[in-house]
């Protein structure tokens, strides 16, 4: 698994760094938190003479990215109360926080668009993004019920100026 993902993630990092320099933000997972946390290294070592390239592979369990007015904030989301994450970000990003119009945080652990939780999609004016996930449903999800969920990826454009596009 973990030979494929090195492999998936060179390849769209090669095709995306040809376009525009690429931030990668290493979060771990409540499943792969080991192979999340090697895949971030492995990349940080294969990138580490590219100046095109970027990885974050910092200690923390979130990570923030300031770009122009856009705040972006990158959680799993398992171990965070959502309504919590709108005074993290203001709180640790303090700094930034005043110079930002767009604040928004992606979070993966409901491995599907949107939320159970529907009040938690803003707060406070900061969007809260729920995203889907590659992974196909195990004997784990079809015990939950959670085997219907659409596999997928999502990409965003953020603009400088404008924010989400």
């Amino acid at each position: 698994m973990l030979e494929r993902a090195i492999t998936l993630a060179v390849t769209l990092v090669n095709k995306m760094r040809t376009i525009a320099p690429v931030k990668i933000v290493q979060v771990s997972g409540n499943h792969d938190y080991v192979s999340s946390f090697s895949l971030g290294h492995i990349l940080k070592a294969y990138y580490r003479q590219d100046k095109h390239v970027s990885v974050d592979v910092s200690p923390s369990p979130y990570k923030f990215y300031h770009f122009g007015t856009n705040l972006i904030g990158f959680d799993h989301g398992h171990h965070i109360n959502p309504i919590r994450l709108a005074a993290i970000m203001a709180h640790e990003c303090r700094d930034i926080w005043a110079k930002t119009s767009y604040r928004e945080w992606h979070l993966g652990d409901q491995h599907r668009k949107g939320s159970s939780k529907p009040h938690t999609f803003e707060e406070q004016g900061v969007s809260i993004e729920y995203l889907m996930a590659l992974t196909p449903a195990n004997s784990w999800h079809k015990l939950k019920g959670f085997n219907w969920q659409k596999r997928g990826s999502t990409g965003f454009i953020w603009d400088y100026d404008e924010g989400l596009i």
